[in-house]
């Protein structure tokens, strides 16, 4: 089984950017196609991304948040 090569934390800023971009679509306060739990939720996840730094094992070992259903 082939090593995981830790990220640098340019590489993880890039993730987490990439991570917020993506989701943006779930918070735009124009979006009907999903419920206010799940607005909740897609808050809570984007949160957890942005705190991504703040882990004691950033950037080489991160627990990344999972995405909402």
């Amino acid at each position: 089984e082939e090593a995981e090569i830790p990220m640098t934390a340019d590489e993880a800023n890039a993730a987490i950017a990439q991570l917020l971009k993506d989701s943006a679509w779930a918070v735009a306060t124009d979006n009907t196609t999903i419920t206010r739990g799940q607005r909740a939720d897609w808050l809570t996840f984007r949160q957890a991304i942005r705190d991504v730094p703040l882990q004691a094992g950033f950037p080489a070992n991160i627990v990344w948040p999972t995405e909402p259903a």
